[in-house]
């Protein structure tokens, strides 16, 4: 019997927290397109025009002035070996070039890492690093002035270093995978844990000063980065279970309603790009209540808004695009009908990271949008045949064919593509084309890193100890055999999915019939034993494969009457 650790990867879903089912799956146009975007948004990660030659993003990039935006931030840093990962698995680069840029990376963050002037207590980075000079030209990264180490920036790169180490490990990649581990293992965020004095409540801070200790902020909005921030803090040993549920009960997580759309854990003004970080981040989130009742409503929401408002691009997700508003869910907008300035395209591929958790209208009312801004004739897109083929700038105007627009900062112009909002699409497409052709996703591979399989059950049987995660097994050839599961509920044949606790491991065993022969596992399972164990973190799709026992001649038999059959 083989027993196959878990592997989140995801199809169809039966949500029991929300009582909807919902699978929306991408046209044949659809695939096309996002596969074409997926690619022009990777040209930006291998250019030597966004990237330097010590393997650090610039914060972004106005055409024509290189030196504009020469700085970087380490969650871009993460984003950036995460693309190279996705450029590899899609087939756009070998993995072996892959797994050379990644190593230039790391050999770059390293030599940072063991520079105490470069990092705060050992390990920590810098919200921003200069790797232009005013020319424009590559230097080597070097920090300059803010004091402030962020603890949410941080956070994002060790779980994209987690993911390079699960991809490495996947690929074989002994060297690279130690790389990765180094740098994480020195990334310790029990600094920015503090008891607040006039609650007594255990809060993580948004910063720490590096000259004084000082903190400042919270970390207390649970569905935005501050929920995935804590949960970092205990996926890499810098607290201990009890504390990290101590930090997430001080965090908000209320629910808020608007014309009939009701979000059960709503984020503070209510950005699109807050609800992808978990994703990018491999934490599985399709099917689960995060996802289902809340990401998706919350969506929903932005699309409803737009309508009300009479905007074309209701790409809501930033402070450019609303501003400091105040508020959990729309009217995000002071009087509710003040004029939305900005729109930011990365915030509709943002929900594609849940993909099948989408109904099929809200899936093609999204296309729509990206085809209508990839067609604007203000020029929003910058094609693979464009001198700059890196895909959307980042920010547009709300409203369709507005020649007028001249940008978020009108002296920069509009021509400004930013790493982060690369990202953003770039990744979000990814998650989203793996899960549609049920391949290897960034859940999957930061499930391959060390122990934090075990880190995710433990965490989602906490956040929502009444999900009833779905399996769903497919059964190729009901006639040569059944799948069983070892708890009950599938007998595949005729029960093929079932719902188990958060959790839960589930072993399911294939019976051929006389005549037949198990030939193999696909999905959440591999290999060809005739047993495999899955965890039940996250709804799970299982294949199984059965064929008609063939009895093969030996060769000599064979060649003998291939001869006589010849005559000769």
């Amino acid at each position: 019997m083989k027993l196959v650790k878990v592997c989140f990867v995801y199809l169809l879903f039966l949500i029991i927290f929300s009582g909807v089912s919902y699978s929306a799956t991408l046209s044949p146009a659809q695939y096309t397109t996002l596969n074409g975007i997926l690619d022009t948004h990777l040209n930006y990660f291998l250019s030597t025009t966004a990237v330097t030659s010590y393997g650090l993003p610039l914060s972004a990039y106005k055409i024509g002035d290189r030196a504009r935006y020469g700085y970087s931030n380490p969650t871009e840093w993460g984003f950036l070996l995460q693309a190279y990962i996705a450029a590899a698995e899609r087939g756009k680069i070998s993995k072996t070039e892959a797994a050379s840029k990644i190593a230039t990376t790391l050999n770059t963050v390293n030599t940072l890492q063991d520079n105490n002037l470069q990092v705060y207590n050992g390990g920590l980075f810098y919200p921003y690093y200069k790797v232009t000079d005013s020319l424009g030209n590559d230097v080597f990264p070097y920090h300059d002035s803010p004091q402030s180490i962020p603890s949410m920036d941080n956070s994002m790169f060790y779980m994209s270093l987690v993911i390079v180490d699960g991809w490495a490990l996947d690929n074989n990649l002994a060297s690279l995978s130690n790389q990765a581990r180094a740098i994480y293992s020195k990334m310790n965020f029990s600094p920015f844990i503090y008891t607040e004095s006039s609650t007594g409540k255990k809060i993580e801070a948004l910063v720490a000063d590096a000259s004084t200790n000082a903190l400042a902020g919270k970390c207390d909005i649970y569905v935005n980065e501050g929920g995935l921030t804590t949960m970092i803090a205990y996926f890499s040993g810098s607290v201990d279970f009890v504390t990290y549920k101590a930090l997430t009960s001080a965090q908000l997580r209320g629910a808020a309603t608007w014309n009939g759309i009701t979000v059960q854990e709503a984020d503070w003004f209510n950005p699109m790009f807050t609800w992808g970080v978990r994703s990018l981040a491999g934490v599985p989130v399709t099917g689960t209540p995060y996802s289902t009742a809340s990401l998706v409503p919350s969506y929903k929401g932005h699309l409803a808004y737009g309508t009300f408002l009479g905007i074309d691009y209701p790409a809501l997700s930033d402070a450019m695009s609303q501003g400091w508003v105040q508020n959990y869910f729309p009217p995000n907008i002071s009087g509710q009908l003040s004029p939305v300035k900005n729109g930011v395209p990365h915030a509709f591929f943002i929900p594609l990271n849940v993909l099948p958790d989408l109904d099929q209208d809200t899936l093609n009312t999204t296309f729509t949008k990206i085809n209508a801004l990839m067609g604007d004739t203000a020029g929003y897109y910058y094609g693979s045949s464009s001198a700059y083929p890196f895909g959307f700038v980042v920010a547009t105007s709300p409203m369709a064919n507005d020649i007028s627009y001249s940008g978020i900062v009108p002296s920069d112009g509009k021509n400004i593509f930013e790493t982060l909002s690369e990202a953003y699409i770039a990744l979000s497409a990814f998650n989203a084309l793996q899960q549609q052709d049920n391949s290897k996703d960034f859940t999957y591979f930061m499930t391959k890193s060390p122990n934090m399989v075990d880190h995710m059950k433990t965490v989602q049987a906490y956040l929502y100890p009444t999900y009833q995660p779905n399996l769903i097994v497919t059964n190729s050839n009901t006639a040569g055999g059944t799948l069983k599961s070892d708890s009950g509920g599938i007998n595949c044949g005729t029960t093929c999915s079932a719902n188990y606790a958060s959790g839960s491991n589930v072993t399911l065993t294939a019976i051929p019939v006389s005549g037949y022969q198990f030939t193999g596992w696909g999905g959440a399972c591999s290999g060809y034993g005739n047993s495999c164990t899955v965890t039940m973190s996250t709804a799970q799709t299982v294949t199984a494969k059965f064929a008609p026992f063939k009895i093969h001649q030996p060769v000599w038999k064979r060649m003998i009457k291939s001869i006589i059959q010849k005559g000769g």
